[in-house]
């Protein structure tokens, strides 16, 4: 036997050890690639005891390779299941955290909804009441000064209203996300 022999699918690469029984090659088969320890029977050693016993060698060296693929394929999806769980933890702390972010919002925009509407009261309770029809009501400073302010708290009141829709929308695309991961596993 020479390096570059072909023994059935696989092409002898170089001898790895020798013994009584015969020789071991490293050899390597090409599709689909794979390289291997072959071990090659001296002829006039081929008895049935020798083959009985090459045979119960292969059993065991498949079995040990059989069971170290388990181990590895066990192992691998031990680490998948691990960081999977991990993905779920931070994927359910952060929907938590939009969640609690968003009944904040909520709670602030309902504060200063309720403090818009309270100034709306103030400044209609307010306003001076003209009897006479000769006389147009004209607003005073302070008039003028409640009004600004109420503007001011309206845009501030559309633009709370504003975040927090978009909160309630980034909140349903993580829930969405997060139940279609767990379906996945």
């Amino acid at each position: 036997d020479e390096p570059g022999d072909k023994i059935g699918p696989y092409k002898l690469l170089q001898q790895i050890g020798e013994g009584g029984m015969g020789s071991v090659w490293l050899a390597e088969r090409q599709q689909p690639f794979l390289r291997v320890a072959l071990k090659l029977v001296k002829l006039g050693m081929d008895t049935k005891q020798v083959l009985a016993r090459f045979e119960a060698e292969r059993e065991a060296a498949t079995a040990r390779a059989a069971e170290a693929a388990a181990a590895r394929v066990r192992e691998e999806l031990a680490l998948e299941r691990a960081a999977f769980e991990r993905r779920l933890t931070n994927a359910d702390a952060e929907l938590e955290r939009r969640q609690t972010e968003l009944a904040s919002r909520e709670a602030e925009l309902e504060q200063a909804y309720a403090q818009l509407e309270a100034e709306r009261q103030r400044i209609v309770n307010d306003q001076p009441q003209v009897n006479t029809p000769s006389r147009a009501a004209e607003p005073g400073l302070e008039t003028n000064q409640l009004l600004s302010d109420l503007a001011k708290k309206a845009v501030d009141f559309a633009a709370m209203i504003e975040a927090v829709t978009h909160t309630q929308k980034q909140l349903a695309e993580a829930r969405s996300a997060h139940e279609a991961m767990n379906r996945r596993h």
